[in-house]
């Protein structure tokens, strides 16, 4: 095994986040491994790895598995608690970091359509913002009038930002109003 120097917890557990989002293992499966870590041995953690492995409802796959496998090579149970719990933290943030890049990129053509839709209603436009919390994706668009249907609104900024902004069609995201 690795000596806890050599091993750099937060970069094991990003990429272990990063599988497990392409795998579309759920977060809280990190969670409960990483609970389970803390308390066993490593012929255990490998037991509950295999176990959780092969039932179809865990929905784990070959990939994933081997990438715990392989951490089970390299650290003790304590680090892959840390480990683990780090994936589980940082879950959220990687789920999101290709959205929120792009809203980055888009974050103009995305205000212009909202400032369109605020000029037409009159609500008077102040500013835009994203939010990223519980791994959803949020826009936030704050408007100096606060009487309006907030219902309609969604639709026409989303169907609008769907229509205009290609890379927003299969994106889910909510936009909130302020």
């Amino acid at each position: 095994m690795e000596e806890l120097s050599e091993l750099n917890e937060y970069q094991e557990g990003e990429r272990i986040a990063r599988t497990a989002i392409q795998e579309g293992i759920p977060r809280k499966q990190l969670d409960q491994l990483a609970k389970y870590a803390a308390t066993h041995n490593i012929d255990a953690v490998r037991y509950q790895v295999k176990k959780q492995g092969a039932r179809e409802a865990a929905g784990w796959t070959v990939e994933f598995q081997g990438e715990i496998f392989d951490l089970t090579e390299k650290a003790t149970p304590a680090q892959i608690s840390r480990i683990l719990g780090i994936a589980h933290d940082l879950h959220p943030y990687v789920e999101n970091e290709r959205t929120t890049k792009l809203y980055g990129e888009k974050r103009q053509e995305i205000e212009r359509l909202v400032m369109e839709y605020a000029n037409r209603f009159r609500l008077g436009f102040q500013r835009i913002s994203a939010r990223v919390s519980e791994g959803r994706f949020t826009i936030v668009a704050t408007f100096d009038r606060k009487s309006f249907d907030k219902g309609a609104a969604f639709r026409e900024i989303s169907n609008a930002i769907r229509a205009k902004i290609p890379e927003f069609r299969n994106i889910y995201f909510q936009i909130y109003f302020e």
